[in-house]
């Protein structure tokens, strides 16, 4: 069913008029499916082909990034130094477009990050979306790649197993505005009680916010509908989201740099009864994401996904959507006033609370 519901939403990305922002934000997410329905068919079906032979190799570097900043392979300061790498190159490339006498005012005034919102929230950033897909994203070949291998991989999926099931578009909800607006990064990464971290730590924290907003303001009302597989992704998105605040918390606080009201509230956002539900529902995420829990027991090899879901997240369907949607919003509320984020945060002459 998820192959089904990523070739809904792929139709239904491509028919909206502001598909080209997006998209990019969404498209992670159909790379985790894809990789790891991949993975689990290879299992099951060893004949199982598609088509091209390396479409998996072309969205598995997408899929990693999704888990934000939890990686086995790659440690914290590593990915969060890689993030900074990406906004000290971005300003670097806007800077060199200026050239002649007016050359250092038109760079003092250049903005180096761009961000989309949809009624006022953030959803996305030019630094993040660089960070998902990698040093390269620049290149708009590599983009279209991408959607057309996920768009491919999704359809021999549904035309393998299901040919004749009907596929219904969304009854989708109006996204409501979607703007895209630059800035200087700094006036972003720099602002509230968040500001006052070290500016690369602060800047990975707006791309968590950005991620948990794609689900609860991009995607619920683009679908439009309860289904398993929206209860995945918020599943997914709040679990991850928690474990990377966690993390700079942790590393932070370790290293003497967490000041006392960015851990207050940091703490406030991960406290939570949802949250505190969620941080030990590993079971859950995994056989979410791997279609497998960590311990596989016969006993389990037949059960639905209600089933699934009420053994490892040891609730029912009803309270985990409940419990997730409430933790999306008590996620996104709280990183928000964190960074003194409202409909008036980027007016002209606004100016971030925080300077280096």
């Amino acid at each position: 069913m998820d192959g089904v519901f990523h070739v809904r939403l792929v139709r239904a990305v491509n028919a909206h008029a502001d598909a080209g922002l997006i998209a990019p934000c969404l498209l992670p997410f159909a790379s985790l499916f894809v990789s790891e329905s991949h993975d689990r068919l290879k299992e099951y079906l060893p004949g199982f082909r598609v088509e091209p032979p390396n479409a998996i190799e072309i969205v598995r570097s997408s899929r990693h990034r999704t888990k934000l900043l939890l990686s086995k392979s790659h440690d914290l300061s590593e990915l969060v130094d890689t993030y900074a790498e990406i906004a000290t190159k971005e300003r670097e490339y806007f800077s060199s477009l200026h050239t002649g006498f007016l050359a250092p005012l038109k760079r003092l005034v250049q903005p180096d990050l761009g961000f989309c919102t949809v009624d006022g929230q953030i959803f996305s950033t030019t630094h993040g979306t660089r960070f998902i897909y990698g040093m390269d994203s620049r290149n708009p070949e590599r983009m279209r790649e991408l959607g057309y291998t996920v768009a491919a991989y999704c359809t021999q999926l549904v035309a393998a197993f299901a040919p004749t099931l009907e596929l219904p578009p969304f009854p989708s909800r109006s996204l409501g505005e979607v703007r895209q607006t630059d800035i200087k990064s700094k006036a972003l990464y720099r602002r509230g009680t968040l500001g006052a971290l070290p500016e690369k730590w602060a800047a990975v924290l707006t791309m968590v916010l950005a991620n948990l907003n794609v689900v609860r303001h991009i995607l619920s009302p683009l679908v439009g509908e309860e289904c398993q597989s929206t209860t995945k992704l918020r599943v997914l998105q709040c679990f991850n989201a928690i474990h990377s605040i966690r993390r700079v918390q942790d590393q932070l606080r370790g290293e003497g740099r967490l000041p006392s009201d960015a851990a207050e509230l940091l703490g406030r956002a991960v406290s939570s009864p949802e949250a505190k539900w969620l941080r030990r529902r590993d079971d859950l995420r995994d056989m979410l994401v791997h279609f497998a829990p960590r311990t596989v027991e016969p006993k389990y090899s037949g059960l639905s996904f209600a089933e699934a879901v009420a053994v490892f997240g040891r609730a029912s369907s009803e309270e985990v959507l409940a419990r997730t949607n409430e933790l999306l919003r008590h996620l996104t509320s709280v990183l928000e006033d964190g960074f003194g984020l409202d409909k008036n945060a980027f007016w002209y002459g606004r100016l971030p609370e925080h300077e280096d």
